[in-house]
């Protein structure tokens, strides 16, 4: 197919404009916020996915130097967390452990650590499982959301209202009874 093929815009009504641009009034509001709010939620969803992974690559090659592995080899990682926007506070917290809910101490190193190391994994393995779900769950929301917005639009264009204002119902042709068929 021709490049200029692909570059032609197909005839017919204007697009939407674009998200969160619609007056309060106007009778699509409702549908363009719950995108907007769907969208947020998924983007802080996807967030979150993206310091899993960056925290799954570092805890493979923790786990990857099997007994091998020291507590600087942890920290080294632990910076990397840090500066992808991991809360330091956080991760200090999981190394100095809480005796009182029965979490240890992170240990200097050898298979002490390697243990502590493999504990880790099995939590990251749980949230990952659990931010999969969640992002499943936001991806089908957002979607649902922006195909409401994009129908109201065309129902909307459909009747000749476009982005004028609200729509005005129209009278059946004469000599048809029934609206629904006109």
């Amino acid at each position: 197919m021709p490049d200029d093929a692909m570059n032609t815009e197909l005839p017919g009504p204007s697009a939407p404009p674009a998200a969160g641009t619609l007056p309060p009034g106007h009778p699509l509001a409702p549908l363009d916020q719950a995108h907007q709010q769907a969208k947020a939620v998924h983007g802080k969803v996807e967030q979150a996915s993206g310091m899993l992974a960056t925290t799954r690559a570092e805890l493979d090659k923790l786990t990857a130097l099997g007994d091998a592995v020291t507590s600087d080899d942890v920290l080294e990682g632990m910076s990397k967390l840090v500066a992808a926007g991991a809360d330091p506070k956080v991760l200090l917290a999981l190394m100095a452990g809480n005796p009182a809910q029965g979490t240890p101490p992170m240990p200097e190193g050898g298979t002490a650590l390697a243990g502590w190391i493999a504990q880790q994994d099995q939590t990251i393995k749980a949230q990952e499982a659990q931010i999969g779900q969640i992002k499943a769950q936001t991806q089908h929301a957002l979607g649902i959301a922006a195909t409401r917005v994009l129908a109201g639009h065309r129902a909307m264009s459909m009747m000749g209202a476009g982005e004028a204002g609200p729509v005005q119902p129209s009278a059946p042709p004469a000599g048809n009874p029934n609206p629904l068929l006109h």
